[in-house]
């Protein structure tokens, strides 16, 4: 799966499978921001595999405010 097939995913799980789940969709944003730095900055690309670049993604996640259903982005 390519990042951008993620990104449309988490929108998918956002809208649809975890409608309603704060603290779920808290951290599907929390993701999807951290996705977008990544790209920013030119750690990831588009096309690259996700699951390869998934350790660059997961450490750019703010999961405290994630974790208190709080939809903010952090720079």
């Amino acid at each position: 799966m390519t990042v951008m097939e993620m990104q449309k995913k988490l929108q998918l799980m956002f809208k649809e499978q975890y409608k309603g789940d704060i603290i779920i969709q808290a951290n599907i944003v929390q993701l999807g921001w951290a996705i977008v730095r990544c790209l920013e900055r030119n750690d990831i690309a588009l096309f690259d595999d996700f699951e390869k670049n998934s350790e660059i993604i997961y450490k750019e996640v703010d999961y405290v405010s994630a974790g208190k259903g709080v939809l903010k982005r952090t720079l």
